[in-house]
């Protein structure tokens, strides 16, 4: 099988530039991440451009761009923390769902347009196959049924990779870098988002709540748990559900 890289996808179609991210920490990569997100529009922008987000305006919008209003701290909201938390064991899941692709994680990448360089992209992965030699996009949502059916109900997405050719004579052969297996901690707060969601908590505030009681001191956000508070959450919460049984 032949080992592919962003780097190649942006060669064979000669659409898009890779910036990558690369500072120390994990918070130092996240901060500059938003920061060049400011710079550009990226996908989560289009609804509201198109004036389909139910939730900001096309002048909210460009009161951000613009740095005439900070854009709403979203990172304690449930879904949010869900889907960070998920994303990686999901991404994992696609793999072996769908092993005649090879998956490359976008973790701390961004693409930006050649023609338009304002159109960023951040993806959850890149998806080749090698069979029709064509690259496509992996794009990972942890939203229930419910918003299916309410949000979704009469739609279909074509699932067919994006169809671009790859001349190999041309593209240097590098191994796709392997994704970082998770942290026990991280392995251990996706099965506590999961037993939260499980027991109908709808929110990281109202999950905190719990947690707050449950390790008696505050706690503001589920991910500034230590791996034995969580062992002490999550033995809390199977111990609720063989007394619900």
């Amino acid at each position: 099988m032949k080992r592919v890289t962003v780097d190649m996808a942006a060669q064979a179609t000669g659409l898009f530039d890779v910036h990558r991210f690369c500072q120390r920490t994990k918070a130092e990569r996240e901060s500059a991440w938003h920061a060049f997100r400011a710079l550009g529009v990226g996908g989560s922008d289009m609804s509201t451009i198109l004036g389909l987000n139910p939730y900001s305006t096309p002048y909210d919008l460009w009161l951000e761009k613009t740095n005439r209003q900070q854009p709403e701290d979203i990172s304690g909201k449930w879904a949010i923390v869900k889907g960070n938390a998920l994303e990686v064991e999901l991404r994992r899941r696609f793999r072996k769902l769908h092993p005649e692709y090879q998956v490359i994680d976008g973790t701390d990448i961004s693409l930006v347009s050649k023609q338009h360089p304002l159109m960023h992209a951040s993806l959850d992965g890149f998806v080749y196959d090698e069979e029709s030699d064509s690259w496509g996009i992996l794009e990972i949502k942890t939203a229930n049924a419910n918003r299916g059916r309410t949000d979704w109900p009469d739609e279909t997405v074509d699932d067919s990779p994006v169809d671009v050719s790859v001349d190999e004579s041309e593209q240097p052969q590098q191994e796709t870098q392997p994704e970082a297996e998770p942290s026990p901690v991280d392995v251990k707060r996706a099965e506590m988002i999961r037993r939260f969601q499980a027991l109908g908590v709808a929110s990281d505030a109202e999950a905190c709540e719990t947690i707050t009681k449950i390790l008696n001191r505050e706690v503001k956000a589920s991910d500034e748990l230590t791996e034995a508070e969580l062992d002490k959450v999550l033995g809390q919460l199977k111990a609720s559900v063989k007394e619900g049984e």
